[in-house]
């Protein structure tokens, strides 16, 4: 099996990368190839409208992002993961969710293979992890839409560094998340 994991916080070693860590990790326990992306770290444009990817079948764009589509659609889960920002994820996630409108074809069904699971994995401040479930139901649905089977959402709240009690406690679930997931009926 292979996972592929996406941190969307502009900071390495935070909360959202440590629970996209553990996801990994548990799934790399079960056996499974995995890999993490640090958002911002790679070198890439947001989406440019030209709709040429409806067109041809790919983004005409070619940097960072062009190899990470084929890892996409051979890996048997995704997992994106962001802090929240300003009520929403932070501005490179929305330019990698941006550019994954290159897997929709001209009649906006998606060319992503069927089956393809996603976890979404939000971190924020505020302690109430219901806070920005308008976000999470937001996003849900646009990673439904580009094709991918949302089999869960993990959000942790209130914790701002991972030395946290709480984030241990998650990082714990996370890892056992991984380990699932690894089932293929899961």
């Amino acid at each position: 099996m292979k996972f592929i994991g996406f941190n969307g916080s502009p900071r390495n070693n935070g909360a959202t990368q440590y629970i996209v860590e553990n996801i990994l990790a548990g799934a790399a326990a079960q056996g499974a190839a995995t890999k993490l992306y640090s958002i911002n770290e790679l070198n890439f444009k947001g989406c440019q409208g030209c709709r040429k990817c409806k067109e041809t079948g790919a983004c005409d764009l070619s940097d960072d992002i062009t190899p990470i589509y084929e890892q996409i659609l051979t890996a048997d889960v995704i997992i994106v993961g962001s802090p929240v920002y300003m009520a929403y994820v932070t501005g490179q996630t929305k330019l990698f969710l941006d550019r994954l409108y290159a897997f929709t074809g001209p009649d906006q069904i998606s060319r992503v293979p069927q089956g393809k699971r996603c976890v979404l994995v939000l971190t924020q401040g505020h302690s109430d992890i219901t806070a920005y479930q308008n976000l999470t139901k937001s996003l849900s649905s646009l990673l439904t839409r580009l094709g991918f089977n949302v089999v869960d959402t993990v959000v942790l709240g209130g914790v701002h560094d991972i030395s946290d009690p709480s984030a241990a406690e998650a990082a714990a679930a996370a890892f056992k998340l991984g380990q699932a997931l690894t089932n293929t009926e899961a």
